[in-house]
């Protein structure tokens, strides 16, 4: 397929998996290995005798526990014969509501015991329990000694309260056999129980592996908060670009809905934060991330992706999203599995819509295409673990920070792009408007251009027109008089600007040259243009012996150069503006380009030009007396000039 012709974006992506994978705690920690045989709970036992705690971090309590469906006992009811009568024995982590009896499966609300006895290798150890979340309140027991729980265990809706608190449990068994009771009630979730594994090791080690899992919640939650602040804020700046409105929601909604998954960092900052609230958030996260994506992927591919689907998006979240407001828990959990099979289906069609992106080449697809199917696979994890059918933890944070950084590595290349373009757009614009110019009416860049930006100066004009021109023209095509013409122009360009001077415009088949003195004497101004236009003569000896003469005849040009004071600036409309130079001095120069002809001189300077030279012997000058110009009431005195170098021109 054309898509996979570009590695680059490839690379990257690898690239991109490779850093973040050392964000996944089991990767972060050298020692967080697992033993090389899974050791699991049989029949409410868990053999650790010949374990060796030095080697793994820790060892999660997978296994068939022993269940005591609706009774709440407790310690003492395990300390002599007769025991309890066992419901039977059943995997954790898993939901009660997935467990088989004689009498079918439990409900979700009810109440139940989990009995679980270990065979430790030591018991002068201190040891630790790591408990991320139990569905939906809890009591523990170990050794026969209370430790913390959390919320409130009942028999009733009315006698118990949920909460949602990941911690550690430190413990110092007596001997080297432990046991753990643990009482669950749930009246608030369609999932009971103990539904997410527990995880036991030497203190400092669960302490170790604890703080890095928080620390790295809490890094990646800031930086995809970081970046919604950033895609706001550019935004604001540029309210066109609504990619960035949209990516910033998605980061948003991403990192609120980190806060109360996995370590529930809301939790650790607000300890009695609601339980029911806490829910609230994490599912209507979910639910608004549809529209958001769906306008961030039309604004960047307007032409892959339909911007239909945009409407229909915001209406299907609202359907799932309202109910929650007003529903308990219990209830509008059960919508999840619905909504996760449209999610995917939506998945799907932005993975298609991303292909199409890529074959037709447009711009960072590639890295979006790869940073996208990593999140989505990070989203299909996230629905089979809240399903409880993979137990791989929740990776769609990972998978997110990674598309996070591939639409970070799309913006640089963008912001490289544009500011690529930038440079050439002044360049071409340089071409419109000479950068001599730019430096006298817009000081503070081009953006600072605005109707009568000004300037006074006193510089040399060189006026230059092609004699006959327009019997010339009549001979040739519109096509070819442009080509004729970009061909004499280009010849003129170089003898103006190897003299320190810059074309202000052309004007038809005449050419406007500035000189200005550059901070130098006004000398320096007059003796180029005088050298300029004798170059240009020369110049057009060359042109005239390389043109050819079926198409192009022999070329006659004037030149007339003056000095004197003009204003720079701009002229036009708010819609349509100039640059110019306008003065006395600008008349004048135009006016003795005209008396060339009449005085049969092929350069003609003012007496104001010759006045400044520095060194007038090393041009031929002809005194031509006065002559009066048209629009001056005084007539002024006109030197014709000749090459020194090859005579007459």
């Amino acid at each position: 397929m054309a898509f996979l012709k570009n590695w680059n974006w490839i690379r990257t992506g690898f690239l991109l998996i490779f850093l973040c994978s050392f964000l996944n705690p089991s990767i972060c920690q050298a020692k967080d290995r697992a033993p090389e045989k899974p050791i699991e709970v049989i029949n409410g036992v868990l053999d650790l005798s010949t374990f060796d705690f030095n080697k793994t971090d820790y060892i999660e309590l997978n296994g068939y526990w022993e269940f005591y469906w609706n009774r709440l006992l407790l310690p003492g009811d395990f300390s002599s014969p007769p025991l309890p009568p066992k419901t039977g024995f059943f995997f954790v982590p898993q939901s009660w509501v997935r467990y088989d009896s004689p009498d079918g499966r439990f409900k979700s609300s009810g109440y139940a015991t989990y009995r679980l006895t270990v065979l430790l290798p030591e018991a002068d150890q201190t040891y630790a329990l790591n408990i991320l979340d139990m569905a939906t309140a809890y009591k523990m027991w170990i050794d026969g000694r209370p430790v913390p729980g959390n919320g409130i265990v009942g028999m009733s809706p009315s006698k118990s309260r949920p909460q949602s608190f990941s911690q550690n449990i430190c413990f110092k068994p007596r001997t080297k056999k432990c046991e753990i009771i643990v009482q669950v009630s749930n009246f608030s979730h369609i999932d009971a129980g103990i539904v997410r594994a527990i995880k036991l090791g030497q203190e400092r080690l669960i302490r170790k592996h604890y703080d890095i899992t928080k620390g790295i919640d809490f890094f990646v939650i800031g930086c995809i908060l970081s970046m919604s602040v950033y895609h706001f804020l550019l935004f604001c700046f540029r309210r066109k670009e609504m990619s960035h409105f949209y990516f910033s929601v998605i980061c948003f909604l991403i990192s609120l809905r980190n806060l109360t998954i996995g370590v529930t960092l809301i939790t650790q900052v607000f300890p009695s934060f609601s339980w029911e609230i806490l829910r609230k958030i994490m599912v209507l996260c979910l639910y608004f991330l549809p529209p958001a994506f769906a306008g961030f992927m039309g604004s960047v591919f307007p032409e892959e992706f339909s911007r239909r689907i945009f409407k229909p998006s915001v209406v299907f979240s609202l359907i799932y999203a309202i109910p929650v407001l007003f529903l308990p828990t219990k209830i509008f959990w059960r919508f999840i599995p619905s909504y996760d099979l449209a999610v995917m289906g939506f998945g799907l069609y932005v993975l298609i819509c991303l292909m199409r992106a890529v074959i037709r080449h447009r711009n960072g697809a590639g890295y979006i295409l790869f940073g996208f199917t990593i999140f989505l696979a990070g989203v299909f994890n996230e629905i089979l673990y809240s399903e409880e059918i993979i137990h791989t933890g929740n990776l769609m944070p990972l998978g997110f920070l990674i598309f996070i950084l591939s639409q970070a590595i799309v913006l640089a290349m963008q912001s490289s792009q544009t500011y690529d373009r930038i440079e050439n757009l002044v360049c071409v614009f340089e071409k419109f408007v000479p950068s001599h110019f730019q430096d006298r009416i817009a000081k503070q860049g081009i953006e600072s251009i605005a109707i009568g930006n000004t300037e006074y100066d006193t510089i040399a004009v060189l006026f230059c027109d092609i004699r006959s021109f327009t019997t010339l023209s009549e001979k040739m095509k519109p096509g070819q008089v442009l080509t004729f013409l970009n061909s004499f122009f280009s010849a003129m360009s170089p003898p103006i600007h190897k003299n320190h001077g810059f074309i202000d415009k052309f004007i038809g088949d005449a050419i406007m040259a500035l000189f200005d003195s550059n901070g130098k004497d006004l000398n320096h101004s007059a003796e180029n243009a005088v050298r300029a236009a004798i170059e240009m003569h020369r110049a057009l000896e060359k042109f005239n012996a390389k043109a050819d003469a079926s198409f192009c005849p022999r070329l006659d040009m004037g030149i007339g150069i003056h000095i004197g004071r003009v204003v720079i600036g701009t002229v036009g409309t708010s819609n349509r503006m100039d640059s110019t130079v306008l003065g006395d001095a600008v008349n004048i120069a135009s006016r003795l380009e005209s008396l060339t002809k009449e005085k049969n001189e092929k350069i003609i300077v003012s007496s104001d030009i010759v006045d400044l030279l520095d060194r007038p012997h090393e041009f031929n000058f002809n005194k031509r007396g006065r002559a009066l110009v048209k629009g001056k009431t005084e007539p002024i005195l006109i030197y014709g000039v000749s090459d020194k170098k090859y005579g007459d021109l």
